[in-house]
């Protein structure tokens, strides 16, 4: 190591800066490579997962928040809740059975039968009334009408929108002149 000190120090000046910065740059460069950027890297990876993390126990505490919460409801509030919704439902039922039972005859059928015979333009009906059948003790609403797709699919929607409670047993729907056609509906109040 001696020989190698006095080999340097016999060089002119010029050649040992020349030497010194050299092997500065060459000691940097490898430090860099080596050791700085793979740290770098490190550190970005480190700092990414730490967010992510944080946004995991910030999502956490929320979710821990929210189970809290529902934990001192009392049981007394819950069950109020269940007995409130019970009478609705028994309310519902009963008027469900209660327009049932109104339109179970024929001569109760007039607001219904009136509704619906108010079509859009474009919508001709032919053939109105009400079929009684015996075997299984209901009514029936029988509908036919002419009209395009589009006032036949705005008149349906009327129907459907009518306060009772109207389902479609049957509908055909026969295209007979383009863009018209002849539709025929089953209806069955419930």
């Amino acid at each position: 190591m001696t020989t190698l000190i006095v080999k340097f120090n016999r060089l002119p000046k010029q050649l040992r800066w020349l030497t010194f910065f050299l092997t500065l740059l060459i000691l940097t460069s490898v430090w860099w490579d080596w050791g700085f950027e793979p740290l770098q890297k490190k550190i970005a990876v480190l700092d990414g997962d730490r967010q992510v993390a944080q946004q995991i126990a910030r999502d956490l505490k929320g979710d821990y928040a929210v189970y809290e919460r529902f934990l001192h409801v009392p049981s007394a509030m819950a069950d109020q809740q269940i007995s409130l919704l019970d009478r609705q439902l028994a309310n519902l039922k009963k008027n469900v059975l209660l327009k049932k039972e109104a339109l179970s005859s024929i001569s109760n059928f007039q607001p219904v039968l009136q509704a619906i015979s108010r079509a859009p333009t474009g919508i001709v009906i032919q053939k109105l009334q009400v079929v009684k059948e015996e075997k299984e003790n209901q009514s029936m609403i029988m509908l036919q009408f002419r009209g395009n797709f589009f006032s036949t699919v705005q008149y349906l929607k009327y129907i459907e929108s009518l306060p009772w409670f109207l389902i479609y047993d049957n509908l055909s729907y026969e295209v007979t002149q383009y863009p018209s056609a002849e539709i025929s509906v089953e209806l069955i109040p419930v």
